[in-house]
C-alpha cells in the first residue's frame, strides 16, 4: 500500500470530478479509514509503468466486508483496469472468508455497470441527509452517555435490512469514542425511539 500523502493525491485524483466533493486532506483521508474500519493490508492500487492509477479501499470482519472507496483516474477508465482491479479485490476478500460484500454507488454513477459485471447486485436505496447542528431546545431531545449506543443501535434497527458500513454499530462506536461525538436522543412517553450522532463543531 502507498504512504498516506501519496495515498491522498491518488484518491483526489480518482475522485476529481465524483458529484459529491471528497477532496480529502491527508488528515481527513486517516480518519475516513479509521472511522470505516479500511484495511489498507487488504485494499489495493492499480500501479501503470510504476505509476498508481485506481484504489480499492476495502474492510473485512469475519464474514462480512464493504468496499469504502474505489477508482480510476480519468484517463485509464473505460479501459478493463477498473473491472481487474475489482476482481483482484473480491478474490482477496474470498480468500479471506468473506461471503458477503458491500458497496454503496450513486444512481448516476457510470461504475454501476463495472460493480454489476464484477457480481454486485442493487439491494437497497440508501437516503443520507447532512444538518446543521439543530441544539438541544427541541424538547424532548436528549443527550446519552455513548455507553447507551450499543443497545439503543441494536434495538432500533430490528427488523431494518443491514445498515450500510458507515453505520455498523461498530464502526458508529468507534467514530463516537475517537472523535467524542455527542448521542442525541429523542425521547418519548414509549422511551428512545430514535438517536443521532452529532459531529462537535470547533
Amino acid at each position: 500500500m502507498l504512504p498516506l500523502g501519496e495515498l491522498t493525491l491518488l484518491w483526489r485524483e480518482v475522485y476529481a470530478n465524483y458529484p459529491v466533493p471528497l477532496p480529502f486532506t491527508e488528515d481527513e483521508l486517516e480518519r475516513f479509514i479509521s472511522m470505516s474500519g479500511i484495511d489498507l493490508g487488504l485494499s489495493l492500487v492499480a500501479v501503470v509503468d510504476g505509476v498508481p492509477i485506481g484504489l480499492c479501499l476495502a474492510a473485512a470482519e469475519v464474514a462480512d466486508s464493504w468496499v469504502g472507496g474505489f477508482g480510476v483516474v480519468d484517463a485509464y477508465r473505460r479501459t478493463g483496469i477498473g473491472l481487474a482491479l475489482m476482481r483482484r479485490q473480491c478474490d482477496a476478500l474470498d480468500a479471506r472468508g468473506v461471503a458477503h460484500t458491500r458497496l454503496e454507488v450513486m444512481p448516476s454513477n457510470r461504475a454501476r455497470r463495472l460493480y454489476a459485471t464484477a457480481g454486485f447486485a442493487d439491494r437497497r436505496r440508501l437516503v443520507s441527509f447532512n444538518s446543521p447542528a439543530l441544539g438541544l431546545g427541541a424538547d424532548p431531545l436528549v443527550v446519552l452517555p455513548p455507553t447507551q449506543l450499543p443497545a439503543l443501535h441494536r434495538r432500533l434497527h430490528i427488523g431494518v435490512s443491514a445498515p450500510p458500513w458507515q453505520r455498523t454499530e461498530e464502526n458508529v462506536m468507534r467514530a463516537v469514542l475517537r472523535d467524542k461525538l455527542t448521542v442525541l436522543a429523542w425521547r418519548s412517553d414509549l422511551g428512545v425511539t430514535a438517536y443521532a450522532v452529532e459531529q462537535n463543531s470547533g
